[in-house]
């Protein structure tokens, strides 16, 4: 996964991180017949060089991230940033490329991730760790839902207008429109004139009840749609509550 090779940016380079990622996605395309694939963009790793605190997470990430929690010069600050940009890049080449679009299976990169900030309490002006594990490198149960949400909203956002970076405490679940009531795609992204849909909350169409973060949503489709591409959301309740 790419965060955990870009931490170890001195043995991994980004090229190997996209060769994989390239036959990881051959695989889907070839054996899958009918998928849409979320690619998240990796999150700024540069920052645990912030957030570790205390004896669990420095041990933590002294063993399984060194290179980036604790960079030994400016250069491998610079190297991390130079790398992570890269990661990034190579999401976007590889959702952009077109070799995995068709009627019945799409890969989009979704961003929401990308330019990730630490977020701080507005009361005490210190970090809020509430929203990561205990090592500092992982999200918690309320950073993964704050996660979901940001996935979610990417999905109804067009490709070339999506939502690079979360908003820690005000993060509303965007819903689709009547007039663009479908998941973005590479195929189906050129709007002009495009304005982000209105928020509220509903189910998706499709064959059954699937978990996604800490709610869930049905579909209902009585005819599966022929282009992957045309997917309607139709209906949804609650989701993404911490």
């Amino acid at each position: 996964i790419g965060g955990d090779q870009d931490y170890d940016f001195h043995t991994s380079m980004p090229t190997a991180y996209t060769n994989n990622l390239r036959k990881g996605l051959d695989i889907l395309y070839n054996n899958v017949p009918r998928a849409f694939v979320n690619l998240v963009v990796v999150m700024q790793v540069g920052l645990t060089q912030i957030l570790h605190n205390g004896l669990i997470s420095t041990i933590m990430l002294r063993l399984g991230c060194p290179c980036g929690a604790f960079p030994r010069s400016e250069g491998d600050i610079e190297q991390l940033a130079e790398y992570t940009e890269a990661y990034q890049q190579a999401v976007l080449d590889l959702a952009d490329s077109g070799d995995y679009d068709s009627d019945t299976f799409t890969v989009v990169a979704q961003t929401f991730f990308q330019n990730m900030t630490i977020p701080y309490n507005d009361e005490n002006g210190e970090i809020d760790y509430s929203f990561f594990a205990i090592d500092r490198f992982h999200i918690s149960k309320r950073g993964h839902a704050l996660a979901g949400r940001g996935l979610w909203n990417n999905m109804f956002e067009p490709v070339g207008n999506k939502t690079a970076q979360v908003n820690w405490y005000d993060t509303e679940v965007v819903c689709p429109t009547e007039e663009f009531p479908y998941l973005f795609t590479n195929q189906n992204s050129d709007i002009a004139d495009f304005m982000p849909p209105a928020t509220g909350s509903f189910l998706i169409d499709s064959y059954r009840l699937v978990k996604l973060a800490t709610g869930s949503f049905l579909i209902d489709s009585h005819s599966l749609p022929q282009a992957l591409f045309s997917l309607t959301p139709i209906a949804c309740h609650g989701l993404f509550s911490y």
